[in-house]
C-alpha cells in the first residue's frame, strides 16, 4: 500500500528530521522513502508542500506506526502546543486511486491513540 506523510504547519526542517527517523528504523530499512514536493495552490502562502511517499506491506505498517508514536513522544514536549505541527497520515492506493483513509492529528496524545490504531484502519 501507498501512504503519504505530511507534516502540517512545520518548520522547513521538520520533515527531514521525521524522513531521517524512519531510514533510522531497522525494519523499514528496505521500504523505500520517497520525498515529495509538490508546488503550493493558488493563493497559499508559504514553501512547498513536502511530504513522505511511500509503499509499505501490511506487516510492517506497525512498525511505522510505533516509529512514528516514539518520533511523536520525542519531540512533543520541545515544544509549546500551539507550535506543533499536526501529522496527516493518508492512504492513498484504493483500487480506484481515491485516498481512502486521512487522518490528521497534533497533540500527542491523539497522535499516538491514532497510530496505535493505524495497522487495523489500513489492512
Amino acid at each position: 500500500m501507498q501512504i503519504t506523510l505530511r507534516l502540517v504547519d512545520a518548520g522547513a526542517d521538520e520533515l527531514g528530521v521525521l524522513e531521517d527517523w524512519l531510514r533510522s528504523e531497522r525494519a523499514l530499512r528496505r521500504v523505500l522513502i520517497r520525498r515529495d514536493y509538490a508546488p503550493t495552490r493558488p493563493g497559499d502562502m508559504g514553501l512547498l508542500t513536502d511530504c513522505l511517499q511511500f509503499v509499505i506491506d501490511a506487516g510492517l505498517v506497525s512498525v511505522m506506526a510505533q516509529s512514528l508514536i516514539d518520533y511523536w513522544r520525542s519531540r512533543a514536549d520541545s515544544r509549546p502546543a500551539e507550535d506543533r505541527p499536526a501529522l496527516r497520515i493518508e492512504r492513498v492506493d484504493a483500487p480506484d486511486g481515491t485516498r481512502v483513509v486521512t487522518i490528521e492529528v497534533s497533540d500527542p496524545e491523539t497522535a499516538e491513540a491514532v497510530l496505535r490504531e493505524l495497522p487495523s484502519t489500513l489492512e
